[in-house]
């Protein structure tokens, strides 16, 4: 067996690494102190998942800065070359460089501060007061912070650093717009891209432009010089510039910047780079500005619209004074999407087969406050047209508490609102970049976020409450990053207020699919007077590390929260695959209930297997042989038809042959049977040749891929079979040695030859058994069975019996294999009495076996059936037993007492004298 087979993992959080001792360095003009930092992981963190979650996450460490409301860990990226994750701290003005080389005990290194360095190159220097609002790390470790001046309107800058230092080294600084607010670098390091948001003064007398600024970078560890920068703006769509705005693109609000008016009013907020194109989120305006880098140009302006939360779907909790979750639909109500975070990735697109470019937005939502100037007002507050639909619905138990824009909506003709405008859509969107929208959560935060935690519904991040923000933008969904996990695309999109990371699968950007949430927060505690036990609160930058960059090798999630002032790495830990193999062995025909002997029949194990299967549809249902032979009357009498259909009917996957398969001879089995299953599948043989050779005469395996997994069945034979048939009737055949077959098909759908078969997963169905329930004597018992169970390649991962009629559930260690990991042998007695269940839990990636786990199921307790009947395999069973009487009627002699197996108490004694056994033999 090869050693990757079975690496030690388990469904559970990333083991703890040893703990890195990481010294402070020694201190320089542009270190801070180090604070002292604690882990703020809560011991229950709110989780939900999706239907089929690929992947679970999980609070893997934190680094706390101790600071409470006071954006003290605000955007957060990583650098893979140096293992440190870069941190805006807006409290001190700085970023601080955390060390996650040992990912659960995160360690500040120091904090880049941007006082003091030199601006293009010269004399004049960064002043005192300045502020970081966003960084980014190129590949190589040249890095980038976004300044904002102590003058918030003037003009900002980007300084950069080498984030592969030991200490700080800031390289040097070059003047941007007025108050940058977001940076990212192409993802080939030649362009650091811009925001600049130019929002005004606090007392709305200065307002100015906001554009973008492209910065070409050298290839070196080095800044670049002012002439590298070059800014795009909005002047074309100014008066007598050339150029329109789409009338959904938001213009509004007091006039101050006369001189260019739109330039001012449009404030980019941030930044998604494809290629040579940069995409630039216009918050407030409600739309996106396309940017060529190679021209550094403003090509486009396009609307995002308006969510319609009158559709179902779409519906939204609009009022924090009804004390209860009330998700309702409003028809004239809109969400207006205003994304902060926004990135771009490529997928396939459906309607082509061609890959493109997608958008993926969080719809944040914000609104103007400067000034006298006040943009919102609750709805309650406003005029509602008669005839329009929100008419009535503006109090405050309904909508009349949502804030809304006073901008939108409003009918100058009849002086009142027709429609209402909120802030946010409180969803996340993917857009083709044309503007156009591909897909959009809807009502799925909300609805999550219910369900987990509803005692906390929309509640605040600076305080717990129950619906605190209903009125104002829910969960507040305010950033996002995307990565792929093994082919897959996924976004992580953090919920600002109420807390927690959505986790989606967007690799089909029109039909997104939830995986799962998780919310590394304390609603009981208070966070004023103990954050540490608090946890995360108001995440506002996430990072994705994907599991090539991964200090652990497996994918992470960095998370700054402004609130708390933690900066926390969730492991991301895909879910084992579970499989379910359900068996039966010696099954005889027996189609109807029996109590006395504790035959549920075909209809209940019909209803067993499709419960099981209903409860996980990974589910296989198969036989270690003899279904016929030996059967009742109702069923011997019709030559087991109705056994064969009444199995299908029940879902049986697959089945090796029995000996009592052979009772009519080797023609009969080759012809009739397998010609009435349908499928070679039904008669897996791997050590039955044709006479004289190695040539199978059957099939030797099957594959069965579930859920990504491929489940190999190999079957064998007992060996005693020629012996117990007539000669005659197998004389084309013969049985080998089964623990050679078994060992030479498993090796060989597990060879990496695809032409031959393949198997992640392989269950040896042997018509071979144990006798008794002791496993201890099964496994060491000196016979052809105990050799098996013993000698069975490694690759065989559970082995299922049959033929003794026995009923045992034992497991036993095997050489290679991850310490505590036993393969399950089993048998089920007979006769449908009870079920084989094996539950197999496969890594998804690496397809290895990481549990193992096996129980016998009673079908019948003595007196009924333990499961539901299924109808059509009873209605099978009932049309059986009426043609089996009409059989049954046709007189062909007499006998003058019942012919019976022994008895032994209650069960069937198969060892003891019987008039049966006495008519056997006599005949």
């Amino acid at each position: 067996m090869s050693a990757f087979r079975r690496p030690a993992r388990r469904r559970i959080p990333i083991v703890a690494l040893a703990a890195a001792a990481c010294a402070a360095l020694a201190a320089a003009p542009l270190v801070s102190a180090v604070p002292t930092a604690s882990a703020a992981i809560v011991t229950a963190p709110i989780t939900a998942n999706g239907a089929d979650p690929y992947f679970e996450m999980a609070p893997l460490g934190s680094y706390e800065t101790g600071t409470f409301d006071k954006s003290a860990a605000e955007i957060v990226t990583y650098h893979a070359g140096s293992e440190r994750l870069f941190v805006v701290n807006a409290e001190q003005g700085a970023v601080d460089v955390l060390s996650i080389t040992d990912p659960t005990a995160p360690a500040k290194l120091f904090a880049l501060k941007a006082e003091g360095a030199p601006i293009s190159g010269g004399s004049e220097l960064i002043p005192e007061g300045s502020t970081a609002n966003s960084v980014a790390v190129r590949a190589d470790g040249l890095g980038a912070m976004a300044i904002e001046s102590p003058t918030k309107t003037d003009a900002g800058w980007l300084v950069f650093f080498d984030a592969n230092a030991s200490e700080p080294d800031v390289l040097g600084a070059v003047t941007v717009g007025a108050l940058p607010d977001m940076v990212s670098i192409s993802a080939d390091g030649t362009y650091a891209v811009v925001a600049n948001e130019g929002e005004p003064n606090a007392d709305f007398t200065i307002d100015p432009e906001g554009s973008v600024s492209v910065v070409t970078l050298p290839g070196t560890m080095a800044a670049p010089a002012q002439s590298a920068v070059a800014n795009a703006n909005f002047h074309a769509y100014e008066a007598n510039g050339g150029r329109t705005l789409h009338e959904d693109v938001r213009v509004f609000g007091p006039t101050v910047n006369t001189a260019f008016p739109i330039s001012a009013n449009l404030e980019p907020e941030y930044v998604a780079i494809d290629g040579v194109t940069a995409y630039v989120a216009l918050q407030e305006a409600n739309a996106v500005a396309v940017v060529d880098l190679v021209t550094a140009k403003i090509t486009d302006v396009w609307p995002l619209g308006f969510q319609d939360h009158g559709i179902a779907g779409n519906g939204i909790d609009a009022s924090d004074k009804d004390s209860t979750v009330n998700i309702s639909t409003y028809e004239g109500l809109k969400g207006m999407y205003m994304p902060d975070g926004m990135n771009a990735y490529t997928a396939t697109d459906a309607s082509t087969g061609s890959d493109a470019t997608y958008l993926v937005t969080a719809n944040e939502g914000d609104a103007r406050e400067w000034g006298d100037y006040v943009e919102g007002k609750r709805a309650n507050k406003l005029t509602i047209c008669a005839d329009s639909p929100l008419f009535g619905k503006n109090t405050d138990a309904r909508l009349g508490r949502l804030n809304v824009t006073t901008e939108n909506g409003f009918n100058t003709a009849k002086n009142c609102y027709d429609e209402l405008y909120s802030f946010g859509s409180r969803s996340f969107s993917i857009w083709n970049t044309d503007g156009t929208r591909a897909f959009d959560s809807g009502g799925d935060f909300e609805r999550i976020t219910a369900a987990a935690n509803p005692a906390y519904f929309n509640s605040n991040h600076s305080a717990s409450n129950l619906e605190g923000r209903s009125d104002d933008k829910g969960p507040e969904p305010e950033n996002l990053a995307i990565g792929d996990i093994d082919g897959r695309t996924y976004a992580f999109i953090g919920l600002e207020r109420v807390g927690g990371i959505m986790a989606y699968d967007i690799t089909d950007p029109t039909n997104a699919e939830f995986v799962t949430y998780l919310n590394n927060r304390n609603f009981a505690a208070d966070a004023a007077t103990d954050l540490s036990a608090a946890g995360d609160l108001g995440p506002e930058g996430v990072t994705f590390i994907s599991a090539a960059d991964s200090p652990t090798g497996k994918p992470m999630l960095a998370v700054g929260n402004e609130v708390s002032g933690t900066t926390t790495i969730f492991s991301i830990n895909t879910i084992p695959t579970e499989i379910q193999v359900l068996g039966i062995n010696d099954f005889h025909g027996r189609l109807e209930a029996n109590a006395r002997n504790q035959e549920a029949g075909a209809a209940a194990l019909a209803g067993a297997v499709a419960q099981f299967k209903t409860e996980n549809p990974n589910t296989l249902f198969v036989s270690a042989g003899d279904n016929i032979g030996a059967s009742t009357f109702t069923s011997f009498s019709q030559q087991d038809e109705p056994t064969i259909d009444a199995l299908l009917a029940a879902g049986l996957d697959a089945s090796v042959v029995g000996n009592h398969e052979f009772d009519a001879g080797w023609d009969d089995l080759e012809n009739r049977v397998r010609s009435s299953f349908g499928d070679p599948r039904y008669a897996l043989g791997a050590n039955v040749y044709l006479k004289g050779t190695k040539t199978p005469a059957l099939s030797e395996y099957w594959v069965k891929e579930v859920d990504g997994v491929r489940v190999g069945f190999v079957g064998t034979v007992t060996e005693q079979t020629a012996s117990m048939v007539s000669p005659a009737s197998i004389a084309d055949i013969e049985f080998g040695d089964q623990l050679e077959a078994a060992n030479r098909v498993a090796a060989q759908l597990q060879d990496g030859n695809t032409g031959n078969g393949e198997a992640d997963v392989i269950v040896l169905l042997t018509h071979e058994g144990g006798v008794g329930t002791d496993c201890a004597a099964i496994g060491a018992a000196d016979t052809l069975y105990g050799d098996l169970i013993r000698g069975a390649s490694a690759n065989i991962d559970a082995i299922l019996s049959g033929h003794t009629h026995a009923t045992y559930n034992c497991s036993y260690p095997v050489d290679g294999w991850t310490d505590g990991l036993e393969r399950p042998v089993m048998q089920s007695g007979q006769y449908g009495m009870n079920l084989d269940r094996v539950n197999i839990l496969v890594d998804p990636t690496s397809k290895a076996v990481v549990s193992l786990t096996s129980s016998l199921v009673d079908l019948h307790n003595g007196s009924a059936g333990l499961f539901p009947a299924d109808q059509t395999v009873a209605q099978i069973v009932a049309d059986a037993a009426t043609q089996a009487a009409i059989v049954g009627s046709v007189e062909v002699g007499a006998i003058s007492a019942d012919i019976t197996r022994a008895y032994r108490g209650v069960a069937e004694d198969r060892g003891s004298e019987s008039t049966l056994g006495n008519l056997v033999a006599d005949i």
